[in-house]
């Protein structure tokens, strides 16, 4: 496609580790000097709307546009890394997880990411059914202050670090997502998140295009335009490889 550099799908989880912030905006040093990738996927993702599905294909390209306050460390997934927030700690005798905000972060739209961003989005995820069996322990989220948030717990449970590393916790703009309809933007075919590639167009059964998010705070990526290309014939697939 357009002399793009090309890479294939696998469907299993080891996808969410080739074509990840880490791979496609620092570059893995075997794309030196390209600007431009197509990802050929085995089939179309469902939603762009973080939590509506819980698959390979959405979560590949949603991790893209939108970031967790954590994530697992792509060297040692054993290891958490904080993201959107510059730290967190267990309170409240392992009941309550407290995260703190990174001030700065910047939305697609040039919005500041805030408390009442953090405190909706991890709302809304544990409402989603996708992401029903990973939320169980979880009660609720609040605002502690403008960069200070509490999620409650029914028990202390260590693991919901990587439970909110997820890509189907992203956070939101809750301004963004109050408004969608009122602006007529549809939440699952259009996105808008803080990560290092923001969202252009979605040409339903052909590609999902994404371009570099200039003012991201992880810093310049080396890929500059992203397209997700869905070959769903494994011939087609191997043709447009050639």
């Amino acid at each position: 496609e357009g002399g793009a550099s090309e890479a294939t799908e696998e469907s299993s989880s080891e996808a969410n580790v080739v074509v990840n912030e880490d791979v496609i905006a620092e570059g893995d040093g075997s794309m030196a000097g390209r600007e431009d990738l197509t990802f050929a996927m085995a089939s179309e993702c469902g939603s762009l709307d973080p939590g509506a599905y819980n698959n390979n294909w959405s979560n590949t390209i949603n991790m893209q546009i939108y970031e967790s306050l954590l994530r697992e460390s792509a060297e040692d997934r054993t290891v958490i890394e904080p993201v959107l927030c510059d730290s967190y700690e267990f309170i409240n005798d392992g009941l309550t997880l407290r995260f703190y905000i990174k001030e700065g972060i910047k939305f697609h739209n040039g919005q500041e990411l805030t408390a009442d961003d953090v405190v909706y989005s991890l709302n809304k995820a544990m409402s989603m059914p996708a992401n029903a069996p990973l939320v169980s322990m979880m009660v609720d989220v609040v605002k502690v202050d403008d960069y200070t948030v509490d999620l409650n717990m029914e028990y202390p449970f260590s693991p919901v670090l990587n439970i909110i590393a997820y890509p189907t916790f992203g956070i939101v703009s809750k301004d963004w997502y109050e408004n969608a309809e009122a602006n007529g933007i549809n939440i699952n075919i259009e996105a808008m998140g803080t990560g290092p590639y923001k969202f252009v167009s979605w040409n339903r059964g052909d590609s999902i295009v994404l371009e570099a998010n200039e003012d991201w705070h992880g810093g310049e990526v080396a890929i500059k335009d992203l397209t997700f290309k869905f070959l769903t014939d494994p011939t087609s697939a191997a043709i447009a490889l050639e």
